[in-house]
């Protein structure tokens, strides 16, 4: 998941101009079906800061009992898209080039939305020894469709679960597969 601040500890930071990015890794438990999409991303983005004082160094905390991640969502902002910015002398211009932020995670599956010029670009990039072509592809396919569901209506997560092609357990090079789509901004 993105997060925008200045917090961290890096020397010379509070004096960048624009959006500042930083990735964490988070896995969450589906424990009621019922529960809204809203209500889950809130409580995803309150674990996550509530261990942010973990990232930079000092110890960090261990689930007990779960595999590695093997998973990893990336929501890109397209900041380069927006218009400049001026507060008092200072003006903010965002640039296509200082927005490169793409990761090659030991990760099995790794997922991405990004908005681009032409729409939403959403990409999946997959190990092929941990997963195949096919079931690469329904997966990819299924992200798609959750995408599409969500569109802001608040209902329960069991939906978009239940709306979705199976998939069997995930037990050969690595490969991406991406698409670009034109949905109606509002």
């Amino acid at each position: 998941m993105g997060k925008l601040g200045r917090s961290y500890p890096y020397p010379g930071l509070d004096q960048m101009g624009g959006p500042l990015l930083a990735t964490s890794l988070f896995r969450f438990r589906l424990t009621d079906t019922d529960e809204s999409i809203q209500r889950i991303l809130r409580s995803v983005q309150h674990e996550l800061v509530s261990h942010e004082v973990y990232e930079h160094g000092l110890e960090t905390l261990h689930s007990s009992g779960l595999p590695p991640v093997q998973c990893f969502v990336n929501v890109k902002l397209g900041t380069h898209t927006m218009q400049s910015t001026s507060i008092g002398d200072m003006t903010v211009h965002p640039r296509r080039d200082l927005e490169s932020w793409d990761v090659q995670l030991l990760t099995s599956i790794y997922l991405e939305v990004a908005q681009e010029l032409s729409g939403i670009s959403m990409k999946m990039c997959y190990r092929s020894e941990h997963i195949g072509h096919q079931k690469a592809q329904l997966l990819f396919e299924n992200f798609h469709d959750i995408l599409d569901n969500i569109d802001g209506e608040d209902f329960g997560v069991g939906q978009l679960i239940r709306k979705g092609k199976p998939v069997d357990n995930m037990t050969c090079e690595s490969s991406c597969i991406s698409k670009v789509t034109n949905p109606e901004i509002s």
